[in-house]
């Protein structure tokens, strides 16, 4: 058995770096992810996790992979067909251009 452990600070800490980055205040990230400002902050401050169902659209927001939002390092991301893979992480086949990479680093 494996047994995941994901560093909410870490992940609050990088959805932080990643939202300024991008120029956006914890407010307009929340309302483009239909979520209360302090659902964001709670992220932020490692207190919570953003739902599974929010992680594409918030990958995407802050233009990043779901992997590299929840791993607790960064990892290089390559773009392919308007999807991401991470280098190293095997992905897992669920059809042709359907590779879960974020799964499979969770399964790491």
């Amino acid at each position: 058995m494996v047994i995941i452990i994901i560093d909410m600070k870490k992940v609050g800490e990088r959805i932080a770096t990643l939202r300024k980055k991008r120029g956006l205040t914890g407010e307009k990230l929340a309302e483009l992810l239909y979520v209360s400002p302090q659902a964001v902050l709670k992220w932020e401050t490692g207190k919570d996790l953003p739902e599974t169902i929010l992680l594409p659209d918030l990958a995407k927001r802050l233009g990043e992979s779901i992997d590299s939002l929840l791993a607790s390092q960064p990892y290089p991301v390559k773009l392919y067909l308007g999807g991401h893979y991470i280098n190293g992480l095997p992905p897992l086949q669920f059809g042709q251009f359907r590779d879960c990479t974020w799964a499979g680093s969770i399964k790491l």
